[in-house]
């Protein structure tokens, strides 16, 4: 089962009856969820031991409800009305190809960033509805007719990266590509600081075996200007570190 803090999603292909299941925790103890959710939401047990209270909860629901709950987290229901349902054909391809997800943990897809950011009912609106009813099971496909790959993100800063630098391997629909227009966002200029001894300690659980960290240089960049790969220069040796790793690393 799923950490209590991790509210879990079952899409199914169908919409069920809309209802709220109680199901007992402890004793005599009942938990009831609210409703902001549609469908079945399902209470259970987590498997920690018997002195920790903790529960996980599932809602299982039909993959165009799911959706409708995921719309308004992403984009803005005034925007262009194209864009708003090519955000719903881009959702749907996301989640079915990554339906299974959490599937040890009990459900499919958390209703988190990791997955896709899930509000339910609160989460709804008129004209992200209509944006969903009017590509209902339109997904993106490959040439073989397999799912595409379809992350997406707030602001590319730009120019977006080639996944070869980012994940490895090769989708050839994920290359860099630059904006086509100009743009600002709360996203398109960011930065942090971090000093030599947060990086090293950031580093260490990675394996990386420098000794105390001295330098940080950028070996090689991107079309955008983006770092592909990093140097990480300590006191006893050096070490190469492909850039995406490096930021996951520090967190």
């Amino acid at each position: 089962m799923a950490h209590a803090y991790t509210p879990g999603l079952q899409v199914m292909a169908e919409t069920v009856v809309s209802k709220t299941r109680q199901l007992p925790i402890k004793g005599e103890v009942l938990v009831k969820v609210g409703d902001s959710v549609r469908s079945d939401t399902v209470i259970a047990r987590t498997d920690l031991p018997s002195d920790v209270v903790s529960v996980n909860v599932v809602n299982i629901l039909g993959m165009e409800s799911y959706l409708l709950g995921v719309l308004k987290m992403e984009v803005n229901p005034a925007w262009e009305f194209e864009v708003l349902k090519a955000q719903a054909i881009v959702a749907r391809t996301y989640a079915l190809r990554n339906l299974g997800k959490h599937g040890s943990e009990g459900f499919d897809l958390c209703a988190l960033p990791h997955c896709q950011v899930y509000r339910g009912v609160n989460a709804e609106d008129p004209r992200l509805t209509k944006a969903v009813k009017a590509t209902r099971g339109i997904v993106v496909s490959t040439g073989n007719g397999a799912l595409a790959v379809t992350p997406y993100h707030a602001d590319s800063g730009g120019c977006t990266a080639n996944v070869a630098d980012v994940w490895g391997g090769n989708i050839p629909y994920l290359a860099a590509r630059p904006e086509p227009f100009d743009y600002e966002s709360p996203y398109s200029n960011w930065q942090v600081s971090l000093s030599l001894q947060e990086i090293e300690k950031a580093l260490k659980p990675k394996g990386l075996s420098v000794g105390n960290v001295k330098e940080v240089r950028v070996l090689s960049t991107d079309r955008a200007g983006r770092a592909v790969y990093v140097g990480i220069i300590g006191d006893s040796g050096r070490a190469k570190m492909k850039a995406s790793h490096f930021r996951m690393a520090l967190g």
